[in-house]
């Protein structure tokens, strides 16, 4: 793993360091990915369900 750190300065005594770690935003992406693919796959024909299915849907 190499995280990648970057100093900012945002003004005359203020700054930001940033921190970059390359495997966990990979991760985050597979992570977001998958995510989207439940999301999309719930949401997929939810408008041709019954009021009370996609009450069930939301949790409600």
């Amino acid at each position: 793993m190499k995280l990648q750190v970057k100093e900012v300065n945002i003004g005359a005594d203020e700054r930001f360091v940033i921190c970059f770690n390359p495997e966990a935003a990979e991760r985050d992406a597979a992570v977001r990915g998958w995510l989207i693919a439940q999301l999309t796959a719930k949401i997929d024909g939810s408008d041709k369900l019954s009021v009370t299915k996609r009450a069930e849907l939301r949790g409600g």
